[in-house]
């Protein structure tokens, strides 16, 4: 090829490489154009049809002072996340472990544990109904021990449990994948190496594949914790009709749909939103300061 035939090929290349990356860019100034009229609209009292006014920050004030429910529903968010991901992360973790060995079947017993995740919400929610349900498994299996009848659904106190249970076991298998694949992602040699030393599997699992698998773990902490703040789901198809019993069901985005789509206070919506996205990006942050200190991603 001659000089001028490589320039144009260059050309060429760096022209389509460029039509490629549109869709990125596209979708990325969009998510900030979003961003920033939903920013705006924060400020005004916009029912989603009609004219809307400019109300400065009365919206954010009336969260902060007089709405009750506010503090309920990002209570109640703040504790299924000290819950879920806690949850989620150490039996995924185990679960990984137990089945990244080689055994007979091993990709069906995977694929089992990963079907929940497949499932439909509304279908997994209901059948979850029918087993907290006061004449359910659960409570077929306590009566059966002799125990009394346990109001899963209709008792505060075990609203949340209920829920990271429902959850956890739709995650489970999903989150445990992601663990298995940084476990096969870790070279042989090391746990060879530590076979000779005369480590075993309990020391080997903590000073080998921990450390090393914790760029994964990075990964799922922080896709966990995005994911737990946004629970919307589950407890509206286990709750439809109110906020559950002591309104402990009633979640900060089940409460911003609600506002906004169902009272049509859509810039007030908008406002709880806002400060859901900043105390996302904010504990997003910090776990990438803190990531220095015990994520490695080097396996050589």
């Amino acid at each position: 090829m001659t000089r001028a035939g490589k320039a144009r090929f260059g050309k060429s290349e760096a022209k389509w490489g460029y039509i490629l990356c549109l869709p990125f860019f596209f979708g990325l100034a969009l998510i900030y154009t979003c961003f920033a009229l939903s920013f705006g609209m924060s400020f005004t009292t916009w029912g989603l049809i009609g004219n809307y006014s400019f109300t400065g920050f009365d919206n954010f004030v009336e969260l902060f002072t007089k709405d009750f429910i506010f503090y309920k529903s990002l209570v109640n968010t703040i504790k299924y996340v000290a819950m879920y991901v806690p949850v989620i992360l150490v039996s995924s973790l185990f679960m990984a472990y137990i089945l990244n060995r080689k055994m007979a079947m091993i990709r069906g017993i995977r694929a089992v544990f990963f079907f929940p995740y497949t499932c439909s919400l509304v279908s997994m929610a209901f059948m979850w109904k029918s087993v907290f349900g006061s004449n359910g498994l659960f409570n077929s299996i306590i009566l059966g021990l002799g125990g009394e009848r346990v109001g899963w659904l209709a008792e505060s106190v075990y609203t949340m449990p209920a829920i990271v249970t429902i959850d956890a076991w739709r995650g489970l298998g999903y989150t445990a994948m992601l663990f298995i694949a940084g476990m096969q992602n870790i070279p042989q040699t090391y746990y060879e190496a530590a076979e000779i030393d005369g480590c075993g599997p309990l020391r080997q699992f903590v000073s080998i594949t921990m450390p090393l698998l914790s760029g994964t773990t990075f990964f799922v902490i922080i896709t966990t914790l995005i994911y737990s703040f946004q629970i919307f789901e589950t407890p509206l198809l286990l709750w439809p009709a109110d906020n559950g019993p002591g309104n402990n069901a009633v979640m900060a985005v089940i409460y911003i749909y609600r506002t906004a789509f169902v009272s049509m206070r859509f810039g007030y919506g908008v406002a709880y939103a806002l400060i859901i996205t900043i105390l996302i990006l904010m504990i997003t942050q910090i776990q990438l300061k803190l990531q220095k200190r015990w994520v490695h991603y080097d396996l050589s």
